[in-house]
């Protein structure tokens, strides 16, 4: 019975094995990447669908971290380095600016090239066009979080 505990627990850290910890973090992961498809055939607009689903995912995701920290793990969450404080926040948007400023090089050095044919897609920046930018947006900024 000893060694069927041991393969679970790890009673020098008095919690469980970090193999099980992470299996735990995995599905919780992925119920709430699975998790916004029910509740998401409601929205009509697609955009708008799009936007609700990012929004979900990552309140979900962030706070399945915060529960296998807390209670699995028995660690606080800023031991994982989510301090908000004036040195992240310049960091963090520093890595924006950088991802962006190689991103646009790209493009331009591709434009240039006259790899890229740039033309109107046909739509103004109405709402729903908004709506799509957004969800785009705070998925891309979720990744870089």
């Amino acid at each position: 019975m000893k060694n069927v505990k041991e393969f679970f627990w790890n009673s020098e850290e008095e919690r469980l094995r970090s193999f099980w910890r992470v299996a735990i973090q995995f599905f919780l992961f992925i119920a709430a990447f699975l998790a916004p498809i029910g509740i998401l055939g409601k929205f009509r607009n697609p955009y708008t669908r799009n936007l609700a689903d990012e929004l979900i995912t990552l309140t979900l995701v962030l706070f399945s971290i915060y529960l296998v920290v807390k209670f699995v793990d028995k660690r606080k969450f800023s031991d994982l380095g989510f301090r908000f404080d004036r040195n992240w926040f310049v960091e963090y948007f520093q890595g924006l600016v950088i991802g962006g400023a190689v991103f646009f090089t790209l493009f331009l050095i591709e434009y240039g090239l006259g790899w890229l044919n740039v033309r109107n897609g046909g739509h103004g920046w109405d709402s729903e066009y908004l709506l799509k930018i957004g969800g785009r947006f705070l998925g891309y900024t979720a990744v870089a979080f």
